[in-house]
């Protein structure tokens, strides 16, 4: 066959303006009129047998009826659309079957495939035996979190069907593909032990935030991974919350393999010594906006393998207890590096407390860039340094 052996498609379907009597629909079950068809039993046998005989002809509101209904759906079926999900279509057939797709009731442009054969249950509920399919964004979307109420295998849409983590609601997210609108992602107040982390395929721009008033009250800790990871082609912005990490060689917040993070009006506990408050690694960009240090860490600001680590224009960097740096406050290595704007400077807060360590240390090609702001930009009790073409400026 070739493409232009397409046949005509149907623009209206058959017998289209027919009116009762001349049309009927066709029943499931025989009316009980001699000759009338029904889906179930056909034309029934009295049509086969001449009227001499007995026989009755067949009724052309029938064939109207018939060809109306088939005409119809090859009508629809040539607009390539999908159906939405029906309950009652799926009891009368006994279950959808595998590779069926249908459109969910609750969200408009969501598509489910149906991966078993004979599938009875609902997938706007959650029923198994579907997956996503395809999903489009059309407007901003809210998801929600809740430690303490919510369930991984309820639909997040409201704070009364929350997940139960906020790695759930990632993947929720990222069920979408990118888009023009944002998915913000609602942690309510609790203490969650997880590592979140966003795929590497591509996905909508998702922002994860606690409680703006008291941030800490939302609390992410972890002892394996960074407590935020954003990798790919992607964009996470973190905001009004508390990050702890005991994991050795791991962050609070990361943006890694060409990711972008944004962070404001976030708090760190305690962080390994071997690990980073924020990291910005592998072609990740990390912009640090308001944040609260409140456990010994580390580094505070770090920069490896091309990374770039940003500070927002204009912000306080608060340190609320006395801290111990392992490493030193700022580290740029292997062409990583640190920008403080040229304007808006950010300011580091201490309010009596106390930051012991090292400033900075900028190593094999790392810069870090303060703009002039001079050695003791950083908070620290020991002087930084440069070494192996790492550069402090």
């Amino acid at each position: 066959m070739q493409l232009s052996d397409i046949p005509a498609k149907f623009p209206i379907p058959f017998a289209d303006s027919a009116v009762a009597p001349y049309i009927r629909t066709i029943p499931q079950t025989p009316s009980g009129t001699p000759g009338q068809a029904a889906l179930t039993t056909g034309f029934p046998p009295e049509n086969f047998s001449p009227v001499a005989a007995g026989g009755v002809p067949p009724y052309g509101e029938d064939f109207n009826g018939l060809l109306n209904q088939i005409s119809a759906w090859n009508q629809w079926q040539s607009c390539r659309a999908f159906q939405p999900y029906d309950a009652t279509f799926q009891g009368q057939i006994s279950g959808y079957p595998r590779g069926a797709i249908v459109e969910s009731l609750v969200e408009p442009m969501l598509f489910y495939i149906s991966i078993v054969d004979n599938n009875v249950t609902n997938p706007d509920t959650g029923g198994a035996g579907w997956l996503v399919w395809s999903r489009k964004l059309t407007a901003n979307y809210d998801l929600y979190v809740n430690t303490t109420t919510g369930n991984d295998n309820n639909n997040g849409l409201t704070p009364g069907t929350a997940k139960k983590t906020q790695q759930a609601a990632v993947n929720t997210a990222w069920t979408f593909p990118p888009s023009q609108y944002t998915i913000t992602i609602h942690v309510a107040d609790g203490a969650y032990a997880e590592s979140i982390t966003t795929p590497g395929i591509p996905g909508p721009a998702v922002v994860i935030t606690g409680n703006s008033g008291t941030p800490a009250n939302v609390t992410t800790n972890t002892s394996a991974g960074n407590c935020y990871t954003v990798t790919g082609p992607n964009t996470l912005t973190v905001q009004n919350l508390k990050a702890t990490n005991s994991a050795a060689n791991a962050s609070a917040f990361c943006a890694t393999n060409g990711a972008n993070m944004f962070t404001s009006n976030t708090v760190s506990g305690s962080i390994s010594s071997s690990g980073w408050v924020f990291l910005a690694n592998g072609g990740g960009t990390l912009t640090v906006g308001s944040h609260n240090f409140n456990g010994n860490l580390g580094s505070a600001l770090a920069a490896y393998r091309n990374g770039n680590l940003v500070l927002a224009s204009g912000v306080v960097y608060t340190v609320s207890a006395n801290i111990t740096v392992s490493g030193q406050f700022a580290l740029a290595v292997s062409n990583g590096s640190i920008e403080v704007p040229a304007t808006g400077t950010p300011t580091f807060s201490l309010g009596g407390n106390t930051v012991t360590g090292t400033r900075y240390l900028a190593q094999l090609n790392g810069v870090i860039n303060t703009q002039g702001q001079g050695a003791n930009y950083f908070p620290g009790t020991v002087a930084g340094s440069t070494t192996q073409g790492g550069q402090y400026a």
